[in-house]
């Protein structure tokens, strides 16, 4: 029964023409590709340790501790999907969430929070919200990984499911944004905006998988190549992008 019903969630979220492609590389070889990945860790650990010693930040209340798990979590995936594939799946799917996380938050802070004070140090900021986001956008433009439109209900929720961990902290414990206080106008306006960019970083990501495949000159579901381009949009058969 279990087994059934994760071969069903399987089906669902991924349609047949998946591939795993997570360490294939556009423009570089998959040799340097793996060594920028590499690199990327190490500065993702750097990045944490700092956050960690320097800024005491280690609530997950705070989003950007979110995001530098996620990247963590990522990255070692990446990096070990080189000589072991069997995560490769939770891989590709921990990309498309932990981009439209970080892209989505990054935009956030800066055009709402930072004006409002929120920001410590700003060579900090930076590092916290916009490094971890060029490291993605770097490895974007090299890799194949695209985006699944029903791999965007469940980013959603999860999204969801930080706000709802973030209520009860914030009410209870401590508030980790000072204009995000769920008492006020401004906190549901963060809110909205916060669901709203993480589904815009998502859209992004896919508008950019067409123009990507098209200079590939290959079908967007198919790395490929062995089925024609009516599989990309039949949602019938779980082949929806």
């Amino acid at each position: 029964m279990a087994r059934s019903c994760v071969q069903r969630l399987d089906h669902y979220f991924w349609p047949f023409t998946a591939t795993n492609c997570v360490k294939e590389a556009i423009v570089t070889s998959r040799t340097i590709f793996m060594l920028f990945r590499l690199a990327a860790l190490a500065g993702l650990v750097y990045t944490a340790v700092y956050t960690w010693r320097e800024r005491h930040i280690r609530s997950l209340a705070y989003i950007e501790v979110w995001g530098l798990l996620l990247s963590l979590a990522l990255y070692i995936l990446l990096v070990l999907n080189y000589c072991c594939e069997v995560f490769w799946k939770a891989t590709h799917f921990l990309y498309e969430l932990t981009w439209c996380v970080e892209l989505g938050f990054t935009v956030v802070f800066w055009a709402f929070l930072y004006p409002q004070g929120e920001g410590g140090v700003l060579v900090t900021d930076i590092l916290l919200h916009g490094g971890v986001s060029a490291v993605l956008i770097l490895d974007y433009l090299n890799n194949k990984i695209y985006f699944y439109r029903r791999h965007c209900r469940l980013i959603l929720l999860l999204t969801l499911l930080y706000i709802l961990i973030n209520v009860p902290i914030t009410l209870i414990v401590f508030s980790a944004y000072r204009h995000l206080s769920y008492s006020d106008a401004w906190t549901a306006l963060g809110l909205v905006m916060e669901l709203l960019f993480v589904l815009l970083a998502f859209l992004v990501g896919g508008l950019l998988d067409r123009y990507k495949y098209r200079w590939l000159r290959k079908p967007l579901d198919d790395p490929l190549g062995n089925f024609d381009d009516s599989t990309v949009y039949n949602s019938e058969s779980g082949g929806e992008h």
